[in-house]
């Protein structure tokens, strides 16, 4: 039995309440408290059965802090009649009666949703991402967490000439990639694609539809990832299928290079102004070497459907750039040329930009290397600027980084088997660096750690300084994130940008997907916001705690989030994209989730 001795060193005060619910509910349980202090605000039930046999007193004992006197409570009876009790002081009991409830309980009035599912309506067939199962742990023991599971995209245009918007659906391996057509009414049906039926062995990891050969009709790129095939592998080459006009694709391998990346995305743009949309591609991960930094590829367009890949010679700053998961063309500020931001895991918010036959980097964020997973561009507060969105691992985690305690990877072949490990190490509340990883996890991965770490006892309370020799640490690349938060980063005049987080509702959970859209129709540019990652270790526990975000655009260069039973959009699972999309009813929010169907929201009329 251990005592809580904080009241009597006078470090924090309480209210305990005690409840007289009348002869049939002595006890008052059910009875709802909800305690104002300041601007804060603190609600428990007095429930005091905890499990079979086993309850708590009945009475409840509420902390606040350093407040002597409240500024109210209200005691919601289960019979919902209602009192007030005004000036409460603390460190003190008080007992509240059902007698002295006189008021009525009046319930807040549900908000009429700004949006609602339409998914059923819009959808004849649904649209389903199917997962292949494979467990990145099993490959690599010290992975802090999977990076199999990061799909499916979305990506949207008009592949029959119809002038109305259709979509693709990102595929799992084994389950070929999904085009659904637009009917004139707004529903969807699915359009059969031979060519991407042929190639449903490659996992689509991002896609974008763009006129690669100048005849005025939407031709798609695809590119590959899943983390499970050794780099070179044929099902993880880059894809360019080109469209007849009418929504046939036909794969191209003329003028179309031989590319295998274990890729993340693919953005097109005219990088060089000579009016030929360009592609960049960015590669995820080395498959089996978690923390190797892998290169990401720029393919200029020569014209005609021909593409080159000018890495070496154009973009050498993309070699070894890092584990990219997200990136976007961009102008900023009076650029004539768009910029290159891209972000990523263990890496920093980046720009490059094409400068005299060069694509050069030209700054990064300071302080922002983070466990990036999404970003968007939009001038968010109207001053003309282009800002990020950027979405991260968020804060709902034991595990913390900021500038003082970064995270750190260290990537290297520790055992001298050929084989390069990772082992990632956090700060904890007594400032001192600790590995992740379990003993068991470490010794599977590097047995010859056996020999230093012969019982659990001797690893146990480690530290990284402990772990790893010098020499070791020395030899070792060494990533860091210092921002688990995600981000609103506001452009500023000048160049350079506001670094602003996301409200905490934006926090709880990893941030995979980022839609800006006007939700409640007031002229400003709104948020919505889908993540979640179950592909972690027992000992972390799952990310899941987004079911979407809304986030309305305050105007002052701020969000506000707002509760599904108001915005009407809410999606469980892994999400893994929003997209708006034009149809002949309006515009629609679809959200793509892993090994589940897609979700479609539309706007009350």
């Amino acid at each position: 039995v251990y005592r809580n001795h904080s009241s009597e060193r006078g470090t924090s005060r309480f209210l305990k309440v005690k409840f007289d619910g009348g002869p049939k509910n002595k006890l008052g349980i059910g009875a709802r408290i909800t305690v104002y202090a300041g601007n804060r605000i603190i609600v428990n039930e007095n429930m005091p059965c905890r499990g079979f046999q086993s309850a708590t007193e009945s009475s409840l004992t509420i902390g606040v802090d350093t407040v002597s006197q409240l500024d109210s409570i209200v005691i919601r009876w289960p019979n919902l009649k209602t009192q007030l009790i005004s000036g409460v002081k603390t460190n003190k009991t008080i007992t509240v009666k059902i007698a002295d409830a006189t008021r009525d309980f009046i319930p807040s009035q549900t908000p009429i949703p700004l949006m609602e599912n339409n998914t059923a309506r819009v959808f004849t067939t649904p649209a389903i991402h199917t997962e292949n199962s494979f467990t990145d742990f099993d490959r690599e023991k010290l992975i802090p967490r999977m990076i199999s599971t990061e799909g499916p995209r979305l990506a949207a245009a008009d592949i029959n000439g119809d002038g109305l918007t259709d979509f693709l659906l990102g595929n799992g391996a084994g389950d070929a990639a999904k085009l659904f057509v637009q009917l004139p009414d707004g529903t969807f049906i699915p359009h059969v694609s031979p060519a991407l039926e042929r190639d449903k062995q490659s996992e689509t990891i991002g896609a974008q539809f763009f006129d690669a050969d100048a005849d005025g009709d939407n031709d798609l790129v695809m590119v590959s990832g899943g983390n499970e095939l050794a780099a070179g592998d044929l099902q993880l080459l880059a894809r360019l299928y080109l469209n007849d006009g009418i929504g046939n694709f036909t794969r191209a391998f003329k003028g179309w290079p031989m590319l295998s990346v274990n890729a993340s995305c693919v953005q097109v743009a005219d990088i060089n102004a000579d009016k030929l949309p360009d592609l960049f591609i960015g590669a995820r991960s080395v498959p089996g070497t978690y923390g190797v930094k892998p290169s990401s590829v720029l393919l200029l367009n020569k014209g005609a459907g021909n593409f080159l890949d000018v890495t070496a010679e154009v973009a050498p700053a993309l070699h070894q750039l890092g584990m990219v998961t997200t990136a976007a063309w961009e102008r900023f500020g009076d650029d004539q040329l768009p910029s290159l931001v891209v972000a990523g895991d263990w890496m920093p918010v980046s720009f490059f930009q094409y400068r005299k036959g060069q694509l050069v980097k030209t700054k990064e964020i300071e302080n922002s290397s983070g466990w990036w997973n999404s970003l968007a561009v939009a001038d968010l507060n109207g001053d003309g600027l282009n800002d990020l969105i950027v979405g991260n691992r968020g804060e709902n985690s034991r595990i913390r980084a900021d500038g003082k305690h970064p995270a750190r990877l260290f990537v290297d072949d520790f055992d001298k088997n050929g084989q390069v490990e990772c082992v990632p190490a956090y700060y904890k509340a007594d400032g001192i660096s600790y590995p992740f990883n379990l003993r068991n996890d470490l010794m599977a991965q590097m047995p010859i750690m056996k020999k230093k770490f012969l019982y659990y006892s001797s690893y146990a309370g480690k530290s990284i300084d402990e772990v790893l020799t010098p020499a070791q640490r020395e030899s070792a690349s060494v990533m860091e994130v210092k921002e688990t938060r995600s981000m609103l980063y506001y452009g500023k005049k000048g160049g350079g940008f506001d670094p602003l987080p996301l409200p905490v509702e934006a926090q709880l959970a990893p941030v995979f997907a980022i839609a800006v859209t006007d939700i409640n129709r007031d002229g400003k540019p709104d948020l919505v916001l889908g993540g979640n990652l179950y592909g972690l270790k027992p000992e972390t526990g799952r990310y899941d705690a987004s079911e979407t975000g809304t986030f309305i655009n305050t105007g002052r260069n701020g969000f506000s989030y707002i509760g599904y039973r108001q915005s009407g959009i809410r999606a469980r699972g892994e999400i893994r994209d929003i997209r708006e999309i034009k149809t002949s009813g309006g515009y629609i929010l679809m959200v793509a989730v892993n090994n589940a169907p897609v979700q479609v929201f539309t706007k009350k009329q």
